[in-house]
């Protein structure tokens, strides 16, 4: 088995505009990378998709304590979103 060490880091929180029939929504940036710049990737990801690992790793990993995710807030200000970013870091 192969255990690299892998490093993710989520930031960049931005809020995309909805359209016409849709809602406004946040977005975050994940960069995962390995130290010796083999591996790097990086994608952005909603909310909605956090919960849903969470969910499945819970599902398939009972007997493995997995991090909560924050609750989701209807009002998003610059020092909330910084915070959610350390929440889903941690979470990851």
């Amino acid at each position: 088995m192969n255990f690299k060490r892998i490093d993710i880091v989520v930031d960049n929180g931005l809020v995309k505009e909805g359209g016409i029939f849709s809602a406004s929504y946040m977005t975050y940036k994940v960069e995962t990378s390995s130290p010796d710049g083999s591996i790097k990737y990086e994608v952005r990801r909603k909310d909605a998709d956090f919960f849903n690992l969470r969910k499945h790793l819970k599902r398939c990993y009972p007997h493995i304590i997995i991090p909560p995710c924050p609750d989701k807030q209807p009002k998003l200000i610059a020092d909330r979103i910084k915070r959610r970013e350390r929440y889903y870091s941690r979470f990851l």
